[in-house]
């Protein structure tokens, strides 16, 4: 599952999908960071900032989740309607595109948890 990921910069997602990003963020996004996302409000796209990672709904803040040992970053296609973390969510349509060049998975080809990057050539 996605440790981490490099988000596009304000340039390629201003020349792929015409919007300006009014905000910075980090040359890398991990759990609790702040990268753009894009999603349709009112019928337009729109870009805003988000934190990587899920917001569970007990929480009351994301200083909370940011305090927590573990947490959700990723569903599996064949469970999001069903897992109490994500089935709320999915059946609101709450969707967004998250503009990355690349991410990073850990590979354990080696014995140990190596960092991986999945990106372009």
């Amino acid at each position: 599952m996605c440790v981490n990921f490099r988000p596009s910069t304000p340039a390629t997602i201003t020349q792929t999908f015409g919007l300006e990003i009014p905000f910075d963020y980090r040359v890398e996004a991990w759990k609790g960071y702040t990268a753009p996302i894009i999603r349709r409000h009112e019928g337009n796209r729109v870009a805003e900032p988000a934190h990587f990672g899920l917001i569970p709904p007990w929480c009351k803040s994301v200083l909370d989740a940011k305090k927590l040992t573990s947490g959700t970053m990723n569903a599996r296609s064949e469970t999001v309607g069903e897992k109490p973390s994500f089935k709320h969510a999915w059946r609101k349509s709450h969707f967004c595109l998250v503009p990355m060049s690349e991410f990073y998975e850990p590979c354990y080809e080696s014995g140990k948890a190596e960092r991986y990057r999945v990106g372009l050539a």
